[in-house]
């Protein structure tokens, strides 16, 4: 056997492995990012009757926060917070909030964990997060929030808010 079969028979195993490891690299690096990843989320299509996002299980949410967030919010629908349930005797006048039900009331965990996470986030529709007759009882800071819209000045309905000053639409 001369210097060159010699050389050769070292070779063509280690390149024959090398080219196995490059095919079956980024498809293991690739499959162990998806489980450490979460999927950003997707609007649902119009005319759809199920969230496909439940609210995270490690805060305790409210039936209504459920029930804004599943069946009205990630539908692209308006939570209006008076027809809850069967809804309630009271209207919208938010200079009435103090005599509306606690079946109003939604938590600031809720509407930072829907337009700050994923994949609540990504599933809000074009629309954005319409919430009417609701009651935010504690304080609500969105400064520095980039939201996918602007807002604006203190909604009706909500009691305790520390800032909206500097949030807005993202750069």
């Amino acid at each position: 056997m001369n210097r060159y079969q010699s050389r050769t028979k070292f070779w063509k195993p280690a390149l024959a492995c090398l080219a196995v490891a490059a095919l079956v690299w980024p498809q293991a690096a690739s499959a162990a990012a998806a489980t450490n990843t979460i999927d950003e989320g997707r609007p649902v299509y119009p005319g759809a009757v199920t969230c496909p996002y439940d609210l995270p299980p490690h805060i305790k949410w409210t039936e209504q926060e459920e029930w804004a967030w599943s069946n009205r919010i990630c539908l692209g629908e308006i939570a209006n917070m008076s027809k809850f349930k069967l809804g309630d005797k009271f209207g919208c006048n938010p200079e009435q909030a103090d005599d509306w039900p606690e079946t109003r009331d939604l938590s600031p965990a809720f509407l930072e964990t829907i337009l700050n996470h994923e994949p609540y986030r990504g599933a809000l529709p074009r629309t954005g997060v319409r919430i009417r007759c609701a009651r935010f009882n504690e304080t609500l800071d969105l400064a520095h929030t980039a939201l996918a819209r602007p807002c604006g000045s203190r909604p009706p309905g909500f009691t305790r808010m520390s800032s909206l000053s500097t949030c807005g639409a993202p750069a």
